[in-house]
């Protein structure tokens, strides 16, 4: 024991000399009183996240994204779909065709063969 005060003591002698001089300035830092002090020990605080709520979570989002754009998807297509009621259907040389497009090229092929 006796040893041990001799080596503080000895410490002590050798430390005195040395000051820290930036006890404000970490004051500052571990107590913030202005907003500003508070936003930048804010921006400063370290943040541990598992990877595995971050990975569940982006592909959750991906997921709806996705989905939300199939379904607009699917949307513009039965918007645009002209033939999404029940249409007559034509069967002409072993060939099934709308009856609306097969009388529309019947017509074309008649004035190109007229002029």
């Amino acid at each position: 024991m006796a040893e041990h005060k001799t080596l503080r003591a000895e410490l002590d002698e050798e430390l005195e000399k040395l000051t820290f001089s930036g006890k404000m300035e970490v004051r500052k830092r571990t107590h913030p009183k202005s907003r500003k002090d508070k936003l930048i020990a804010l921006w400063n605080k370290e943040l541990e996240l598992s990877p595995i709520p971050l990975i569940s979570a982006a592909v959750s989002c991906l997921l709806i994204v996705w989905s939300i754009g199939a379904y607009d998807t699917s949307l513009q297509l039965s918007k645009s779909a002209p033939y999404t009621q029940a249409t007559e259907l034509v069967e002409a040389g072993g060939n099934i065709y709308f009856k609306e497009q097969y009388e529309g090229r019947l017509q074309q092929y008649a004035k190109e063969n007229n002029d």
